[in-house]
């Protein structure tokens, strides 16, 4: 019994009493982890944002189309999103005889909660490698009370795939003089980019690792490891980039820029603001400023990544309760401090595991912080920093053990005893602050979705931040599958226009992101739309700053034909739109 649990923990030190001390944490954990998902095991998971992207690119790898984005006119390759999790999506959908949204994401989320249980083991035996039974406990217990993982193990991204294939990748190469562990972790590597581009921090860190140590010729062959994915991937991109069909799309601004999905990260980042495209591409003092802007900002969203959003530790604390500016403006430093706090703590645990040689960490680390300090949408900067979540969580408390066992010989009784108190009370408030975000999360942000799926059947469960915004679109696109035909054209302002297709089974671009109403309303033309979905309570800039203006300088081109009742979502027919597909052809 414990020889088997020795090689499942990678031999890992174990204390005498393993069977016991051990085995209750990890049944405790899986306890615990099981509990969070009872609440939402019914329905889809979540298919919104990048979800619907990926999962339209599946239908296309299960439907032998090659990888192409399916909602869009022509059908055309995509190049931002590696394929693997598509590649999932396309095994469900083959395994269960159907592409249909509600059936196959009912069996995403199954297979999502068991790669969370998985992750959840492996961010343990990944604690326990460099801490003691109890603070590994507290470390994995701190991971599942972290509202991060929670809401993107409930959604259709590659984060939680992600995240598990770079910690297994760190298990396996804590055994790398093993040939078979060896090679799991550069498989572990190769699949962790195949899953996210992020996934080069962890392939450039592998690499420096055997650099910093010397190993020349085991650089030289994790270099070639490496590349296979990197290089592959970029053929591929620049494959699509130089066809005929890049060159000349289906219509104007299919490949503009700021179309998100359509392009690759490097054409997106090229913009300054890539949600305000009038400000033009980015100039190398420009990126200089964001990226020193965000680098002061990065131990504070380490914190936040490692613990609890800024908003749920004030939350915590009923900052936004308190009657008088002065205790407000006090309970907001407080908060500042204490992540400021637990930033720098995180950051010496980091230099501690670069001091004793655990290089792959802190070097993966530092890349992930290079790579999201360079990125212009700042607004998924803690989204990026989740999968690093175990290891900021390790570092913290590495760090907060070895203060605690060198506190002794460093600090004199009376002060030690407030350093270990400070400690204790951190990590304290950590664990509440985070159960006081659960509680929350699930008793108001945990909401109802009610909209009608194919073949006439009405699907009812729960989602994560499915607000006012999300249930008045979903009356709305229920209206627009009745009053649309098939092959009529919808253009949205909401940034997931691969949501709303997979909804209503119509074509569906996203509008233009064009200042000047005559041009936008010509790139429509070039589509061409024949009905606009206007919602101003999700993606409010979209469809304030470029759509509306459009309406309203063009009234008698769009008819409102349905609104909702509080008008956050309207849908306009083009009134000429026979006159426009009779001319287009």
């Amino acid at each position: 019994m414990r020889d088997s649990w020795k090689t499942l923990c990678l031999r890992v030190p174990m204390p005498r009493d393993f069977a016991t001390a051990e085995l209750l944490a990890i049944i405790l954990l899986v306890a615990v982890t099981i509990a969070s998902w009872v609440p939402r095991l019914r329905g889809p998971i979540d298919m919104r944002w990048d979800g619907g992207v990926y999962y339209v690119l599946g239908t296309s790898l299960a439907e032998g189309k090659g990888y192409r984005l399916l909602n869009e006119p022509g059908e055309i390759e995509a190049i931002q999103y590696p394929p693997l999790l598509p590649a999932i999506i396309a095994v469900h959908q083959i395994v269960l005889g159907t592409s249909d949204p509600a059936i196959v994401g009912h069996g995403l989320r199954l297979s999502f909660f068991c790669l969370y249980v998985v992750l959840v083991l492996a961010t343990y035996f990944l604690l326990r490698a460099f801490l003691s039974v109890g603070l590994a406990f507290c470390g994995a217990a701190m991971f599942v009370l972290n509202i991060f993982p929670t809401f993107f193990s409930d959604v259709c991204f590659a984060e939680i795939p992600f995240t598990l294939a770079i910690v297994l990748f760190a298990l396996c190469h804590r055994r790398r003089e093993s040939r078979v562990c060896g090679a799991c972790a550069g498989i572990m590597a190769m699949l962790a980019f195949l899953l996210r581009t992020a996934g080069i921090a962890m392939l450039a860190a592998w690499v420096l690792e055997s650099v910093a140590k010397r190993e020349f010729k085991r650089a030289a062959a994790r270099t070639l490891v490496a590349a296979i994915p990197v290089v592959a991937w970029q053929i591929y991109i620049m494959s699509v980039q130089g066809s005929a069909a890049y060159a000349r799309p289906a219509y104007d601004y299919q490949r503009a820029p700021y179309m998100f999905s359509n392009v690759s990260y490097a054409t997106n980042l090229r913009m300054l603001d890539p949600f305000r495209p009038e400000a033009g591409e980015v100039n190398p003092g420009q990126l200089a400023a964001h990226f020193v802007r965000n680098l002061r900002e990065s131990p504070g969203r380490l914190a936040e990544s490692a613990t609890a959003k800024e908003d749920y530790w004030k939350e915590f604390i009923h900052c936004r309760d308190l009657e008088s500016p002065g205790a407000r403006a006090f309970a907001e430093w407080l908060v500042f401090i204490v992540l400021s706090v637990i930033g720098i703590l995180i950051l010496g645990g980091v230099f501690i595991l670069g001091v004793r040689r655990h290089i792959i960490i802190p070097a993966y680390i530092a890349f992930s912080l290079f790579g999201v300090c360079l990125i212009p949408w700042q607004s998924q900067a803690l989204r990026y920093w989740t999968p690093t979540a175990p290891f900021l969580v390790l570092a913290l408390l590495l760090c907060v053990k070895t203060l605690w066992e060198h506190s002794t010989t460093w600090i004199r009784p009376a002060a030690r005893w407030g350093l270990r108190s400070s400690m204790v009370l951190v990590v304290g408030a950590i664990v509440a602050t985070q159960g006081y975000g659960q509680y929350l999360l699930y008793r108001y942000d945990h909401q109802v979705v009610r909209y009608q799926a194919g073949q006439g059947r009405q699907l009812s469960y729960r989602l994560f931040f499915y607000d006012e915004g999300f249930r008045s679109l979903d009356a709305v696109l229920d209206k627009l599958k009745q009053i649309a035909k098939p092959d009529d054209m919808i253009g949205v302002s909401i940034h997931m226009p691969q949501w709303i297709y997979l909804r209503t089974g119509l074509k569906t671009v996203m509008t233009p992101f064009e200042a000047d109403s005559l041009k936008a309303q010509k790139l429509l033309d070039s589509v061409p739309v024949d009905y606009l979905v206007l919602n101003t309570g999700i993606d409010i800039d979209s469809a304030l700053n470029y759509m509306l203006p459009v309406v309203h300088r063009y009234p008698e081109l769009w008819n409102r034909v349905y609104g909702d009742k509080g008008g956050t979502t309207m849908i306009l027919e083009r009134t000429d739109r026979h006159n426009l597909h009779h001319g287009s052809e």
